[in-house]
């Protein structure tokens, strides 16, 4: 499959024309890239996913706003799993901190718009998600993981042991200050890896496709 990504840089404003030639082809939206895909280029993506929260509930809110377009709900969003508990503690223990989460009822609010758009007939896809944040945190149930985790095939390609499927791993540098406990752990994920590196490409390689084409 060749996957186009679609970014949130403003660079992809500069190649107007040649974004509207992405319609009909395998779309991927990253965060708030939709839905301005459709507003600015006039296409709906095939597949639309989120790492944070806040930066999906523009959104989320215009798909309640357009439930009866049936072609906006052809769509397929493609989550990891710890974006859809009830509660926002796994999310915190895997990604960290949103914007969303120093909101009263932030996270209740976000489920509810989820839940609303999915009982309206689109099509949301979880995954299993591990990441550095969680495994520097649960060393010894990941010291093999963490032993082998300088070779790319052990992060785009783990088969865990415990429920015997393929995880996701997000993040591509373990929080060694973390482990040796010389530090305490920060909130988030390494702040100084872009969202790219840390979760796009594993996701992409997870979904199958083959040729890969980053905008934005």
């Amino acid at each position: 499959m060749n996957l186009w990504v679609i970014g949130t840089g403003e660079s992809s404003l500069h190649y107007e024309e040649e974004m509207k030639k992405l319609k009909g082809k395998d779309t991927l939206a990253f965060q708030s890239a939709f839905p301005h895909c459709i507003k600015h280029y006039g296409f709906i993506p095939k597949y639309w996913t989120w790492f944070d929260p806040e930066s999906a509930m523009d959104g989320l809110k215009y798909l309640v706003a357009n439930q009866k377009n049936k072609e906006l709900y052809k769509m397929e969003i493609i989550l990891p799993e710890t974006m859809l508990d009830t509660s926002a503690d796994n999310y915190s223990k895997f990604a960290g901190t949103s914007p969303l989460l120093r909101k009263k009822g932030g996270w209740n609010s976000y489920i509810k718009t989820l839940n609303k758009i999915k009982a309206a007939g689109i099509k949301i896809t979880k995954f299993p998600v591990l990441s550095t944040k969680y495994i520097t945190r649960e060393q010894k149930k990941y010291t093999k993981l963490i032993a082998d985790y300088i070779v790319p095939e052990t992060r785009f390609n783990q088969l865990t042991s415990d429920k015997k499927q393929k995880k996701v791993i997000f993040g591509t540098e373990l929080n060694h200050s973390t482990m040796e406990k010389k530090s305490k752990p920060t909130a988030g994920m390494n702040i100084y890896e872009n969202k790219l590196s840390m979760c796009v490409l594993p996701l992409t390689v997870w979904m199958g496709a083959e040729n890969v084409y980053i905008i934005g």
